[in-house]
C-alpha cells in the first residue's frame, strides 16, 4: 500500500497526472517483483527435483523404474509433454538403444529400437558429436544442419514433435 500525502489544496489536473503515473509505476513494479518471485519459486523447485534424481541415481536399482522416473521428473522439470531416452548399447558403443517414451497427453506405442551414432538423427549426432541441441521447432531445422527429424515416429502415432533438447 501506498499513502501519499497531498500539500493543501493542490489538486489540479497536472498533479492527479503525476500522481496516478507514480500509482502505475509503483503497481508495474509489483507486477515485476511478483514475476520475478513466481519465477524464482519454479527454479528452486527444479533444483529440488535435480537433487531428487540425484539420491534417485543411487537408490532405484532397476535400470527401467530409473529410466521411467528420469523421463518423467525430466518431462515436469522442462514442462514438456513428452521424451524419449535413448541409451548407448554397451554390446556396440556405436549405437544408440531407443529405451523409453513418455507422454502427457497421450498414451504413445514403443518398440525398443537402435539407431547408429552418427549426423543422420538428432540423437545420434548429439551422442556422436557429445554437444547439447536445443531445436524449438523440429519442422523447420535449418537445411544446412548436419542432421534432420525422421518424423516416422509422429506420422506412426499422429503425434506432432514441437521442440528438441538432446
Amino acid at each position: 500500500h501506498i499513502i501519499i500525502k497531498i500539500p493543501g489544496n493542490t489538486l489540479d489536473s497536472e498533479y492527479i497526472k503525476v500522481l496516478l503515473n507514480i500509482a502505475l509505476s509503483v503497481n508495474d513494479k509489483s507486477n515485476e517483483c511478483s514475476y520475478v518471485l513466481d519465477k524464482l519459486n519454479k527454479k528452486r523447485e527444479q533444483i529440488l527435483e535435480i537433487n531428487k534424481m540425484g539420491v534417485a541415481l543411487g537408490t532405484i536399482k532397476d535400470h527401467n523404474e530409473f529410466h521411467q522416473y528420469l523421463l518423467s521428473n525430466m518431462r515436469k522439470i522442462l514442462s514438456v509433454d513428452g521424451a524419449s531416452l535413448y541409451i548407448v548399447d554397451p554390446d556396440d558403443t556405436k549405437t544408440l538403444i531407443f529405451v523409453h517414451v513418455q507422454s502427457f497427453s497421450r498414451d504413445l506405442p514403443f518398440k525398443s529400437t537402435k539407431i547408429p551414432i552418427n549426423s543422420k538423427s538428432i540423437a545420434g549426432y548429439t551422442a556422436e558429436k557429445r554437444i547439447v541441441v536445443n531445436i524449438p521447432d523440429a519442422y523447420l531445422i535449418d537445411q544446412n544442419s548436419p542432421f534432420k527429424i525422421d518424423s516416422s515416429f509422429d506420422r506412426m502415432t499422429n503425434y506432432r514433435t514441437k521442440s528438441i533438447l538432446s
